[in-house]
This record gives C-alpha cells, structure tokens and sequence, in this order.
C-alpha cells in the first residue's frame, strides 16, 4: 500500500512524493495483503490470511504501522465481515496503532 511505502521511504529519508508529510517514525511495518496459499503443506488461503493477521496482531506496537487489505476475502460476506470488525476493533481499542485498510474494511465502524 501507498501509505506503508510512503512511511518507510520517508523515515530513510528518501525523497516523497507528497506536497507536505508529517511523520512519526515507525517501529516496524506490518502489512497483509493479497491471496496466497500453500497448498503443498496442506494450508489454505484463508489459513495463510489468519496466520499473517494473527503475526501482525501479535507483534504490533502503539509505534507500528498496519495495512491490511482483502482481510476475510473467501468467506461468507457476513463471516468476513466479523473478521475484519475483529481485527479493526483489536488494533484500535488495544494495540492503539496507525492503521491502513483496502475497500473491504471501509463499512466496519465502531462505537
């Protein structure tokens, strides 16, 4: 994603292409996106999606930068739909880090 790209060009102090930024540095950069699968070790794509997520969830910090793109993508539309609030509602209420989404995330809200 743009942003991830922009973030990581930016904190190397490599030139970017935006009329002004402000940054805070990361620690690290988490981003899921894409479908992929390994089927020789018997894991699906929606396995390998659930790894990568559950690896960033686990790993992310206040400091972090997530993007997370296609979360729930091949399940039902309401079963992809309660991923995606789940993993939204995880990063914002306690990992309480920078979060960047695809369209499949844009209807989850939250009170």
């Amino acid at each position: 994603m743009k942003v991830c790209l922009a973030a990581l060009m930016a904190q190397v102090g490599a030139w970017v292409p935006a009329h002004s930024l402000t940054l805070t540095p990361v620690d690290a950069i988490f981003v899921r996106m894409g479908a992929k699968d390994d089927v020789m070790s018997g894991q699906s794509t929606f396995f390998v999606e659930l790894a990568e997520t559950a690896a960033a969830l686990n790993r992310a910090t206040p400091a972090s930068l997530v993007a997370l793109d296609e979360l729930g993508r091949g399940t039902a539309t309401s079963d992809g739909a309660a991923i995606a609030a789940a993993v939204l509602d995880h990063l914002s209420a306690k990992t309480c880090c920078r979060f960047s989404s695809g369209p499949p995330l844009h209807g989850c809200t939250f009170h």
